[in-house]
């Protein structure tokens, strides 16, 4: 059997993405808006206030109905007043989904306050990983998946890796429909990185394609 540099490299990308995600992806979480400032002071940063005049141009929303709408409560987020009204449960799947300008998150947080409805299946956080030599193809990372009985006080997280967005789901708990709202989410950011190193190693890559080819008989 003929050896496939290509296959080769596939595999090795794929073992080191998942070895990675599982043993050096890491969040730090805070619940005093002041120590997780204290955590993030010299990054990029930006809050927004969900006014209802609309989303700032750096926030990006994909609620599960597509919109941002006021069209129902139930079915996704929207702006209501100077906050983020939303609603999930487990039973229909409910999401929603936040991302900023850059694919370099390395940090949220924001005010919450689940009891809107009444406590229900709480929340559950999951950030998505920005591509980096550690996890080249991405990957998942549960920030909290029992974040419930939070009233109006802050949540927030730090990252050990980058990441692109992060989706709100059902949380564990015993009820029904979880409704809450949101203010004041901020984003925190590094600086996008170097492509000086991407461009090493598609250089790399295609110079050992292109010998593995003068080989050929």
């Amino acid at each position: 059997m003929k050896f496939n540099l290509w296959t080769a490299l596939a595999a090795i990308a794929i073992t080191l993405s998942m070895r990675g995600s599982a043993a050096r992806a890491a969040v730090t979480l805070y619940t005093d808006p002041a120590a997780f400032a204290a955590a993030v002071a010299g990054l990029s940063s930006a809050t927004e206030t969900f006014d209802a005049a609309g989303l700032q141009a750096f926030t990006h929303v994909t609620s599960t109905d597509g919109s941002i709408g006021p069209a129902g409560w139930v079915l996704g987020g929207f702006l209501s007043g100077s906050v983020w009204k939303d609603a999930v449960s487990r039973s229909l799947g409910e999401s929603t989904t936040f991302s900023f300008d850059s694919t370099n998150l390395i940090g949220a947080g924001a005010f919450f306050d689940t009891s809107t409805g009444g406590e229900g299946q709480g929340l559950s956080i999951t950030e998505f990983l920005a591509p980096s030599p550690t996890f080249p193809f991405g990957g998942q990372l549960d920030v909290n998946t029992s974040l419930g009985g939070i009233h109006g006080t802050f949540f927030g997280w730090t990252s050990s890796d980058p990441f692109t967005s992060f989706t709100i789901r059902a949380g564990p708990f015993a009820g029904g429909l979880e409704g809450f709202d949101m203010d004041n989410l901020t984003f925190a950011a590094v600086p996008e990185p170097s492509g000086i190193g991407l461009a090493m190693i598609s250089g790399l890559a295609a110079t050992l394609a292109w010998r593995a080819g003068r080989r050929r008989p």
